[in-house]
């Protein structure tokens, strides 16, 4: 019957429960379904000792539980049994077992397959006997060992309790043991036998969890078992035990080490000294130096493996390792580095952040992010752009025919971390090979995920080139860039946003912008068409930034002029505006917006400027003649103001720009040889309302007759009529006593026009 399944590697069953008719005759516990043929049955039988080889702890008064175990028989102890047994009841009501046995070669059916089986679908239970036939089916060796490897495998246990078994095991090598753990403790059964099987002492380990062995030839190796005199002629292993230091030592270090990545030596060992060095072998054989940087992290790295790692051997094995190592695993350690540096690894610590931008040389082309990660987990370690400095000539010195992709990644690391490429000759070697242009390029992706610092830095960078090897005359590339990335206006932003120097900065790039576009005519262009079609069709979407940029990049007061109407033309606010032009001393708002008549809708911001600057005499003076060359923005005023309160406010401001402030009540104002002066500009009734509201008192009246004769006159009387009705009031004026006035108030401290003047 199971002779076929015998020669490819089967694994036979039995179960043996109490019964009244057992396939071996008779009654009681014994055997009730097999694979086996009468004649092996009966062998078996007798082995297992009709299913009471083992006997279950609960029928000696300890707690019910699923015992499983794994014995070897016979007597050259070349077979095995992997045993399942349950509590049971017999016909009458007394407590018994039942128990599932698989059997074949001790080389197959061992401890590993017991353990990898634990939840084997397979298993008959007591509730399944009733029902089952007695003729069951013969197990594929080759399915059940797969099938407990992958239980093995997923198996997990607490690395302190399995360390502090295996240094029980490796003080007393030679012994059988009593494992104060619960018979389904499986994970830490587990970890302990795969370590220890060949390598402890030279009786194979066997296992019995949960249940007393009756013949002394299948005594198991370890036993769990929770019954008083259990541990009698055992050596006690628990979980909690504290060793010595080099046993505890060797039992984490066994304990942190796969099972199948160990060369158990060639007959198990017996002498504690010579387990120790295997496990020391063993630990600097399968332990890289990352393991040892896991061990610093989670702060169980001892003096001998620190001692270890800061060697001169083991930074140089630390950099080989971390050559191969996923830049993203790389990371995620040194990001946990600089919360708690590991005591007394300095030295590790300075490689370790030298190998964090070496990887990020080689690896952010094709990994950006974890590039990122990685340089920024540098500079929380403390780099300095002296030791990145050495990193980046080295990595140079390696790659002489260096790749565009190389070059870039070179630059990436300079500009990142601030490496000068002024004082630097490999950044500046890096930087030769790539065009304004390129560097530009570049610049637009590196705002996310980057630091903006870094796109900023690229700005400069590529200026700098431009600089050196342009001749200060535009580049056509930069120019066509410029035009399809709308000056480049979201990158622009990225970088700015959220600096407090904003406004600067956004002034700086847009005018080496243009300087790269334009070359250092740009200053001076008088009109800047070209620069603004290349500014964002959306302007209220942009905030009008680039505006304000370009206003502070752009010299000369046309062209500024030419930015703030191009801003007024999309219905840039006022504040906006003024903002743009607020670099213009007094007399270039003035005569900018005096010389072109479409510029009349700049005169609020013009004015919203003059009205909160505090002039010296100079200013004073300047604005005064650009507003008497302008006849006083009359023109401005009276076509792009409607209301008559505005147009009166905005006159008023004006005079304040051109004249000293004064107090009518002092006796300040002006004079009437001013009033006179600005009469004969004929204004309109509300500029010579203003003038009225700025004159003294002593000049007042001789406005109010001056338009009176105009009015008198336009009236159609003959001057002779008029002069006989103004007569008296005139000689009223020049007949009374002249009181003396008070001197004017000298004006605020004059300032530098160039403090005006765009640089």
């Amino acid at each position: 019957m199971t002779a076929p399944d015998k020669v490819s590697g089967g694994i036979d069953q039995i179960v043996f429960t109490w019964s009244d008719r057992l396939l071996t005759g008779g009654s009681g516990l014994g055997p009730v379904a097999s694979s086996l043929d009468p004649n092996e049955l009966a062998r078996w039988s007798a082995l297992l000792e009709g299913g009471a080889i083992a006997t279950g702890q609960w029928l000696q008064g300890a707690a019910k539980c699923v015992a499983l175990g794994a014995l070897r028989v016979g007597r050259k102890g070349d077979l095995g049994a992997v045993l399942r047994l349950m509590p049971d009841r017999d016909p009458y009501g007394h407590s018994t077992q039942a128990m599932h046995a698989l059997v074949g070669k001790a080389s197959v059916v061992n401890a590993e397959l017991a353990l990898g089986l634990h939840n084997w679908p397979g298993w008959i239970t007591p509730d399944m006997v009733d029902n089952m036939v007695t003729t069951l089916q013969v197990r594929s060796a080759v399915g059940l060992r797969e099938y407990a490897a992958r239980q093995l495998d997923a198996l997990t246990a607490p690395r302190e309790p399995l360390a502090a078994l295996l240094a029980g095991v490796l003080a007393a090598p030679d012994r059988a043991y009593l494992a104060a753990l619960a018979p389904d403790d499986y994970g830490l059964v587990a970890g302990l036998v795969r370590r220890m099987a060949g390598l402890a002492g030279p009786e194979p380990w066997t296992i019995m969890l949960g249940a007393t062995v009756t013949r002394e030839e299948a005594r198991p190796r370890l036993l769990v078992l929770d019954l008083p005199d259990a541990g009698r002629g055992r050596t006690p292993l628990a979980p909690d035990a504290v060793a010595v230091q080099n046993l505890a030592r060797a039992g984490r270090l066994l304990a942190g080490m796969p099972p199948a990545s160990l060369n158990p030596p060639p007959t198990p060992l017996t002498d504690t000294a010579k387990l120790l060095a295997w496990v020391e072998a063993e630990h600097q054989r399968t332990a890289g130096v990352l393991d040892l940087i896991d061990a610093a992290l989670g702060g169980t790295l001892d003096e001998q493996d620190r001692r270890r790692l800061e060697s001169a051997a083991g930074a140089e094995e630390l950099r080989a390792e971390l050559r191969s190592v996923d830049p993203a695993d790389l990371a995620v350690r040194l990001e946990r580095w600089p919360a708690a540096p590991p005591p007394g690894l300095a030295g590790i610590g300075r490689t370790l952040r030298r190998v964090a931008v070496q990887r990020a040389l080689t690896d952010v082309r094709a990994a950006l992010q974890a590039a990122e990660r990685l340089i920024n987990a540098a500079c929380d370690m403390g780099v300095t752009p002296e030791e990145a400095s050495g990193v980046l000539a080295d990595w140079r010195a390696r790659s002489p025919d260096i790749t565009p992709t190389q070059r870039l990644a070179g630059v990436y690391v300079a500009l990142r971390l601030e490496i000068n490429p002024a004082s630097d000759g490999t950044a500046d070697d890096l930087l030769s090979g790539l065009a304004p242009r390129a560097l530009l390029e570049w610049s637009t992706r590196l705002t996310t995920p980057l630091p903006p610092e870094v796109a900023l830095r690229a700005i400069r960078a590529a200026y700098a080139r431009w600089r050196r090897s342009h001749g200060r005359t535009g580049d056509p590339q930069v120019r066509e860039l410029l035009r399809t990335t709308g000056l480049l206006h979201e990158t622009v932003r990225e970088i700015t946003q959220h600096r407090y120097d904003r406004t600067e900065v956004e002034s700086e790039l847009y005018r080496i912008l243009l300087l790269m576009a334009f070359g250092d005519e740009v200053g001076d262009v008088g009109d800047v068409g070209a620069i603004l079609s290349m500014l964002p069709p959306d302007a209220p979407a942009t905030a009008f930034r680039p505006w304000l940029g370009l206003a502070g990049a752009l010299r000369g007061r046309d062209a500024v002029f030419q930015v703030a109407a191009h801003a007024r033309e999309r219905n840039a606010p006022v504040a906006l505006l003024a903002e743009m032009l607020h670099r213009l001393p007094s007399h270039d708002l003035v005569l900018g917006l005096a010389e072109h008549r479409d510029r009349a809708a700049l005169l609020l911001p013009v004015c919203s400027l003059l009205e909160a600057r505090e002039p010296g005499r100079s200013e004073l003076h300047d604005t005064r003649e650009a507003l008497f060359g302008a006849f006083f923005l009359i023109e401005a005023a009276e076509s792009a103001l409607y209301a008559a309160p505005d147009r009166l406010r905005a006159y008023s401001i004006l005079l304040r720009a051109a004249y000293p402030a004064g107090d009518r009540s002092e006796g300040g104002g002006l004079t009437a040889e001013e009033v006179a002066e600005l009469l004969d500009l004929d204004g309109p009734p509300l500029f010579v309302a203003a003038v009225l509201d700025a004159a003294a008192e002593d000049a007042v009246l001789p406005i109010v007759l001056d338009q009176m004769r105009r009015r008198l006159g336009e009236a159609g009387l003959e001057p002779a009529v008029v002069e006989r009705v103004l007569r008296r009031p005139y000689r009223w004026i020049n007949g009374r006593p002249h009181e003396e006035r008070p001197p004017r108030p000298e004006p605020p401290v004059e300032h530098d026009p160039e403090v005006w003047s765009l640089s």
